[in-house]
């Protein structure tokens, strides 16, 4: 079943994907021509560097490599995914939520007054793709002995102060299913601290063959193989076969529950299973993403998020999070800010659009200490910008939110 189905039982599955799906335009090495700077770093290049499941367990990883543990506190920003909250709550520490600005960026000024003593790390999250100031966060937090973590689950690709992004932070933590279309993998990285004695085991092999054929399943699923139709019947019925023969093995193999668990991210839900922490990318995950052309995501994000921009700039009620979409910038999703949010969320979401919001905060101390994030988690609709989109996909999107608005607005 495509991650989509599982985004909430009361709307109907998008028949346009949320996240990058696998397909024959997957490989192409033709399309827009980048706007703006097209050569574009990535956090991937970065010396240091072990693939896993996931950002949230790289997050994890990287706490317990800094010492972090109970009786610490993180700073987390207090407008998050809460995947980006259970890593800190894993190792034991306590989440120290801080405030940003309309802009999502990091308030020092406001830091400075805060209780520092016990902070052991802090979160910075480059939301969307857009860079933080690094330059002064990190000389902000290494002044006062606190270890950076960069969060780039939204920014594979792009510079922040002039470096690549991730470059900054003793440790940064990458989403690869939110920019490549596989079933299953993150990145622990770093520019400075060797990854050398970070032991990985390999997943299991239902666990491997399960990412190949979800990746070719979700790219059939959304009609992205041409010409496949006799090759897709096979292969649903292969994976069908494959998951009745795994389940009759549970039953013999109940002590051993994990070989047939999926990561939380894989499945599109919160949580962070402890078991895969040291379990490496699936096989199949990890050749698409060394294999599929990155000049092609570059550019057709930022020309879909453009296009996205010119198309809903004149929302009545609403507008892009962000004035421009700046040189070396590559965005995971085009954020659109909404007032009265609850007049058109659920029209969209019953129309299919596969926009998607973060809905509520780890706990009510977030929203007490931002009440602008506690909005925020329910105003900023995250609209779809991948690589992946045809050109017939985001029409349709553009006309099914125009309409919503404008139904919204009539008397």
């Amino acid at each position: 079943m495509p991650p989509e189905d599982m985004l909430s039982l009361q709307f109907p599955v998008p028949h346009v994907p949320k996240n990058p799906v696998l397909g024959w335009a997957s490989f192409s090495r033709t399309g827009p021509s980048p706007t703006g700077d097209a050569a574009m770093p990535s956090v991937l290049s970065l010396p240091h560097r072990r693939d896993v499941t996931s950002a949230r367990v790289a997050i994890a990883l990287a706490l317990q490599r800094l010492g972090v543990g109970r009786g610490d506190r993180v700073l987390v920003p207090a407008y998050h995914c809460l995947s980006m909250v259970e890593p800190v709550v894993f190792c034991g520490a306590e989440p120290y939520f801080f405030p940003l600005t309309p802009r999502l960026e990091v308030p020092l000024a406001t830091l400075e007054g805060f209780d520092l003593s016990r902070v052991r790390a802090i979160l910075v999250t480059h939301y969307f793709g857009f860079p933080q100031a690094m330059r002064a966060i990190c000389a902000f937090a290494r002044a006062r002995g606190i270890p950076v973590v960069e969060d780039c689950a939204h920014a594979v690709f792009g510079r922040a102060d002039g470096e690549p992004i991730g470059s900054w932070g003793d440790y940064a933590a990458v989403s690869l299913m939110k920019f490549f279309p596989v079933y299953d993998g993150g990145c622990l990285i770093s520019a400075s601290h060797a990854l050398d004695d970070l032991d990985l085991r390999r997943p299991s092999r239902r666990f491997e063959a399960k990412a190949l054929v979800n990746s070719i399943e979700r790219g059939l699923f959304y009609r992205r193989f041409h010409g496949m139709q006799t090759a897709a019947r096979t292969t649903l019925m292969l994976k069908d076969a494959m998951w009745r023969t795994f389940k009759r093995l549970r039953g013999a193999r109940s002590a051993t529950p994990f070989a047939y668990r999926d990561p939380a991210a894989s499945d599109g839900v919160n949580g962070l299973d402890p078991a895969w922490l040291d379990r490496r990318i699936s096989f199949a995950s990890q050749q698409l993403v060394e294999r599929l052309p990155v000049a092609r995501i570059i550019a057709r994000r930022r020309a879909n998020y453009l296009k996205l921009d010119a198309a809903l700039r004149a929302l009545p009620d609403a507008r892009p999070l962000f004035d421009t979409l700046p040189d070396g910038v590559v965005p995971y999703v085009f954020p659109l800010l909404v007032e009265r949010p609850e007049r058109v969320f659920r029209r969209l979401k019953t129309d299919g659009v596969p926009l998607f919001r973060w809905e509520r905060l780890w706990n009510d101390e977030a929203a007490r200490v931002d009440p602008l994030s506690a909005r925020y988690a329910t105003e900023i609709f995250q609209l779809p910008c991948h690589q992946e989109l045809t050109d017939a996909d985001l029409d349709w999107i553009v006309e099914r939110v125009q309409a919503a608005f404008r139904a919204a607005s009539s008397p």
